[in-house]
């Protein structure tokens, strides 16, 4: 009987050990967990950083593009008004002088 008796206190013994390793891997696991965690948001926001920076790069692109086709349609406008201009400043002035020596 005292043979028995000793066998389940050392299971008992044996189990209280393993309770206590396994609650030692448990908060482990949380450490990990936490740490993995911390991992992930980082890289996460790495990601979205250069994912950021590459739409900004390419909107700025996209932008001077934009600006220079703007540009050269303003020029090309001007350049027009400009040849009209010259083409009737001559007809609109004899026309003003006209008009102005008819009135007097």
């Amino acid at each position: 009987m005292d043979h028995l008796i000793k066998d389940i206190i050392e299971l008992d013994k044996q189990a209280r050990l393993k309770v206590e390793e396994l609650i030692d891997e448990k908060s482990k696991i949380g450490d990990f967990l936490r740490s993995k965690n911390k991992e992930l948001e980082q890289a996460y926001k790495e990601e979205a950083k250069e994912k950021l920076e590459e739409v900004k790069n390419k909107m700025s692109e996209e932008l001077a593009k934009k600006k220079e086709e703007i540009q050269k349609e303003y020029s090309l406008s001007l350049s027009q008004l400009e040849d009209y201009y010259n083409t009737k400043k001559d007809e609109w002035i004899d026309s003003i002088f006209s008009d102005g020596i008819k009135e007097i």
